[in-house]
């Protein structure tokens, strides 16, 4: 399957979503040999193994780099002003922002000081996000259809639901997040004492029934929601829909790297690390996603007949 994959690549250059996740287990993988806990990851070795991986015309189109003139410089071509850009720099490890205009894609990963372990999740993590945003069919796909409706358009449906669709994905992760129960809540860096399945889920979110987290997660993306507005709802839950199997995929990536450079110093568990726990959290939010939709769809369709009025 990794060979079709490639050759699919390298015939289209789409990566398919499975390509995305390897290729970036590979990179993290090699990135973390002969690694030690006190050193920091080298971006000229990231550099490299990346344009190795998807070819240097692509890699040329993705910027790594970790400090603040580059980050201001790009963030100022997306119209963000430089005191925005600052707190926005200084209140994270990591950002991955895409430019439009020259269809570049910026990964600014800042992890001097940080474990090489977490750091190494990190980088892998959000690399995900940077191939999915670059080379993914999806991707291509969402250019096509930019360029067809005109950046106009664009612009007005940015306008008019980004922010909402921005509010509802930090209200949604980070109330997961929550309900994760992880120490320092941080879902990249160090195991958690329960196994990677469902009764170590329940177990690490202090939840005594599968029942109950059932609901529990119906809950959360119920309130997700705006009243009796099931034309936003089904915008608001295809959002969420994206930005779940997004992360899940980031954090299976990351998880997996981090679970490889620890073992390799030595140091196995057989528990699941956070960020492999959090990704089955992911996964397990998904059927109340689809639950929610066909309820909103149903709603969409009653309004527009005049159903039940």
């Amino acid at each position: 399957m990794a060979f079709i994959s490639q050759l699919f690549y390298k015939t289209t250059n789409l990566m398919p979503r499975k390509e995305i996740v390897r290729t970036c287990k590979e990179i993290g993988k090699e990135l973390g040999r002969d690694s030690k806990s006190s050193d920091s990851i080298d971006l000229n070795k990231f550099r490299q193994l990346l344009a190795k991986s998807v070819g240097k015309k692509k890699a040329d189109k993705i910027v790594i780099a970790d400090d603040f003139e580059t980050f201001k410089k790009y963030t100022k071509e997306l119209g963000i002003d430089d005191n925005t850009s600052e707190v926005y720099f200084m209140s994270s490890k990591s950002a991955v922002l895409a430019n439009p205009k020259d269809n570049t894609v910026l990964l600014s990963l800042r992890t001097s000081g940080t474990e090489m372990a977490e750091a190494l999740n990190l980088a892998t993590h959000e690399l995900e996000h940077v191939l999915f945003r670059s080379l993914s069919p999806r991707a291509a796909l969402e250019k096509i259809y930019i360029k067809l409706r005109g950046s106009k358009y664009m612009d007005k449906i940015l306008q008019k639901y980004g922010q909402l669709i921005n509010e509802k994905s930090f209200d949604m992760q980070n109330g997961l997040l929550s309900k994760s129960q992880f120490e320092d809540l941080s879902p990249i860096g160090g195991y958690t004492n329960q196994l990677l399945n469902i009764e170590g889920l329940l177990k690490q979110m202090n939840i005594s029934s599968y029942k109950t987290f059932r609901t529990d997660l119906d809950s959360l993306v119920s309130d997700l929601l705006e009243k009796k507005n099931p034309k936003i709802n089904i915008k608001i839950l295809n959002a969420m829909r994206a930005v779940l199997k997004d992360e899940s995929r980031a954090y299976k990536s990351g998880g997996a790297v981090e679970r490889f450079w620890t073992e390799a110093q030595g140091k196995v568990n057989p528990n699941a690390n956070k960020s492999e726990m959090f990704a089955m959290l992911y996964d397990e939010t998904l059927p109340s996603i689809r639950k929610a939709l066909w309820k909103q769809r149903i709603e969409y369709l009653k309004n527009i007949f005049k159903i039940g009025q």
